[in-house]
């Protein structure tokens, strides 16, 4: 079925990859997205620390091998978002995470 793919999402609807990183973020995504066009996507991480993003990666790692086409769009990947966002130029980031010097 033709659809949008969107690169860049760190939550939709009752999901949010960015912030809570969990499979049921990622189902709820899938499902929400897809009632809006959206056929794929790539869930986006936040700088967020690095204990949280390994934590993510596993379950989304596991969201996407384990997800069937009746969940709604297909996350096809990861986009990495961070961690060497500058503090000054990090509007929705959590400061403890960057690690950029300027």
């Amino acid at each position: 079925m033709p659809g949008f793919v969107d690169i860049h999402v760190h939550g939709w609807g009752r999901g949010s990859f960015g912030y809570k990183g969990n499979k049921a973020s990622l189902k709820w995504m899938s499902h929400d997205l897809v009632k809006v066009g959206v056929t794929s996507y790539l869930p986006t991480s936040g700088t967020m620390p690095n204990d949280f993003l390994e934590t993510s990666l596993v379950e989304a790692a596991d969201y996407i091998a384990t997800a069937t086409p009746a969940d709604g769009a297909e996350a096809i990947g990861i986009h990495m978002e961070g961690p060497t966002s500058a503090k000054n130029t990090s509007a929705c980031s959590e400061l403890t995470a960057c690690n950029a010097k300027h």
